[in-house]
């Protein structure tokens, strides 16, 4: 059972098997209630996601042919590097500086991987930034769109000792 942290991760690796999960969980169920019983119509079964999640719902259908249905609003499926590329063309001076502070945040954690005796060890890069930062997403708009989105969630716990 999960406690809910650690929160606010992209690892899309994870929210694909996360989708396949909660399909093999819905496929292997009667969903029940204390007054009516529904059975799930596993001939009827849709996904649907929006940017990050419209590509991983194409992920999962790819190689799900049971789905009846995708929906796939603004999907992220460009790669990286096509991303990388438009960035540096529209401002280059600030795209190096971000790509140079993105890839100094995972040459770090490459080095914590390595050298770590424990598997556990987390190196966090922001999800969004302004331009030149070191977040993943740093194209104008992003930080304060992206601000917006999550003022309302939940900050986990800090593990600091108060004299």
């Amino acid at each position: 059972e999960s406690e809910g942290w650690p929160r606010h991760q992209v690892i899309p690796q994870r929210h694909v098997a996360d989708l396949k999960a909660a399909l093999a969980h819905v496929r292997g169920q009667n969903l029940s209630t204390t007054t009516t019983t529904a059975t799930v119509d596993t001939t009827r079964i849709a996904l649907w996601g929006t940017s990050l999640g419209g590509g991983h719902v194409l992920s999962v259908a790819a190689v799900d042919p049971d789905l009846r249905a995708v929906v796939a609003t603004v999907p992220h499926v460009k790669s990286a590097l096509e991303s990388i590329l438009r960035t540096l063309q529209r401002d280059p001076y600030q795209a190096s500086l971000g790509l140079l502070k993105v890839s100094a945040a995972l040459l770090k954690w490459i080095i914590t991987k390595v050298t770590s005796t424990t598997s556990t060890a987390t190196t966090y890069i922001p999800l969004h930034g302004p331009p030149g930062s070191s977040a993943m997403m740093q194209n104008p708009g992003d930080d304060e769109g992206y601000g917006r989105l999550v003022d309302h969630l939940v900050v986990p716990p800090t593990s600091s000792s108060s004299s």
